[in-house]
């Protein structure tokens, strides 16, 4: 900048080079969701309050023609940003959702152990990746409201995520036992409720698709509950150990916790506005 400075004695040059400081500048405040507009122009306000000399009097007007020249290039920046490529904390938000449940979809139906294992990844960090994005929804008091229910449904999510983490490991690594055989048709049929959902929810939240009811799931638990009281009037019969009891009802216990989790999850997501997330209205 020093090489600038004889050349920026002239009006029209100086102009061209605050300009060329203040729109990157802007373009960048427009894209950084958790630092507003205003906050850029107080702090460009304050400098240039700062920045004069108390002990000789100062024209207003002078003040003001300043401060407008330097917001002009601050503000031209943010408004391009936002407009032709907006980078909003509630579409950041519909975004991470969306991929939540694509990937947790994914994961149930993945067979290789490394390609889960980054599924689970995924699906562990996205939750708290979008938390940031979900605190500042509230700085315009019309998605505060969506806000909320976000809020409420991170932490569900985050529950659902253990959950599914713990059945990818439970089907991975624990061998298969005569009892899962007996069970098998009942955890598939888990499986396949828990998928339909997951791509439900996603479906609700891209296209807007009307979300139905949890109706298959219960059944589906219900069933697993019948064949789990039969399984175990068997083994107590036939005196089994504990230890064999344990291992029926551990993937049960794990299947029906998921299971409640997508019932609240539901629940929650049932209540979110689509289109306060998808929608330009708020820029």
């Amino acid at each position: 900048m020093f090489f600038l400075a004889p050349a920026i004695s002239n009006y029209w040059v100086m102009n061209l080079v605050v300009f060329a400081v203040l729109f990157p500048a802007g373009f960048a405040t427009g894209r950084k969701v958790s630092f507003p507009f205003w906050i850029s122009a107080v702090l460009l306000l304050v400098s240039g309050i700062i920045g004069l000399n108390a002990q000789i009097p100062v024209n207003s007007q002078l003040i003001i023609e300043s401060y407008l020249g330097v917001m002009t290039g601050l503000t031209i920046g943010v408004v391009v940003s936002r407009l032709c490529w907006p980078r909003l904390p509630q579409k950041v938000t519909h975004k991470k959702l969306v991929g939540y449940f694509a990937a947790a979809e994914r994961v149930l139906r993945e067979t290789s152990s490394g390609r889960a294992e980054q599924l689970s990844t995924e699906i562990t960090l996205t939750p708290m990746e979008a938390l940031p994005y979900v605190r500042v929804m509230g700085v315009d008091r019309r998605l505060r409201t969506e806000q909320t229910k976000v809020m409420a449904l991170l932490p569900v999510l985050i529950s659902l995520s253990v959950d599914l983490n713990s059945l990818v490991t439970l089907k991975m690594n624990v061998p298969v036992r005569s009892v899962d055989v007996v069970l098998r048709p009942s955890f598939d049929g888990m499986d396949e409720s828990f998928r339909r959902l997951l791509r439900l929810f996603r479906e609700f939240l891209e296209m807007g698709r009307p979300l139905p009811g949890i109706d298959s799931l219960n059944e589906a638990g219900q069933g697993l509950k019948e064949s789990l009281r039969q399984i175990l009037g068997a083994e107590r019969s036939q005196q089994a150990p504990a230890t064999k009891i344990a291992g029926v009802l551990t993937p049960v216990s794990r299947y029906l916790a998921t299971a409640e989790a997508f019932a609240e999850c539901t629940a929650l997501i049932s209540t979110l506005d689509r289109e306060e997330f998808t929608s330009d209205n708020v820029l």
